[in-house]
């Protein structure tokens, strides 16, 4: 789940939009959902306690943000990705964190020549520079940005 954290569409996700949409894809009528934060986050976490899952919280905001979000139970993983710390994660949940740094420019123009091909990547030569500079070198805004090229 996106969760909008560097607000490339508009600002964070609210927690309790974020809850409802992770409810309905568990298969949870809409009409039945509970209206405030605790009460979905509860009705969240006992539907999950007996669960296997492996939640992807992508571009979190916040351990604010993210709390709620947690499964019940003790079977399910959570991947959290940011670009704040959130180091309040590893003293209040038990959390691991692994810090990554962007891809390399050479590593990066390579990404985008093994996702749009190497005749494209050809002839693009002069963008590829400003591509990845635009990606952040990202790996997966290049991917996309990629996939974009190799579509064209």
């Amino acid at each position: 789940m996106d969760l909008d954290g560097s607000g490339r569409r508009g600002g964070p996700v609210d927690p309790d939009d974020a809850l409802r949409q992770l409810l309905r894809s568990l298969g949870t009528d809409p009409h039945h959902l509970p209206g405030g934060s605790p009460d979905l986050a509860n009705l969240f976490r006992s539907i999950t306690a007996d669960l296997r899952l492996l939640v992807l919280l992508d571009d979190a905001a916040s351990a604010e943000q993210v709390s709620p979000l947690l499964p019940g139970g003790r079977s399910s993983t959570v991947l959290v990705t940011s670009r704040h710390e959130l180091v309040s994660m590893v003293a209040l949940f038990d959390a691991r964190r692994v810090h990554l740094n962007v891809l390399s420019e050479k590593s990066s123009i390579e990404l985008l020549r093994l996702v749009a091909g190497p005749e494209r990547l050809a002839a693009e030569r002069e963008s590829n520079e400003g591509i990845v500079d635009h990606c952040g070198r990202l790996p997966l805004a290049l991917r996309m940005a990629a996939a974009r090229m190799g579509s064209a």
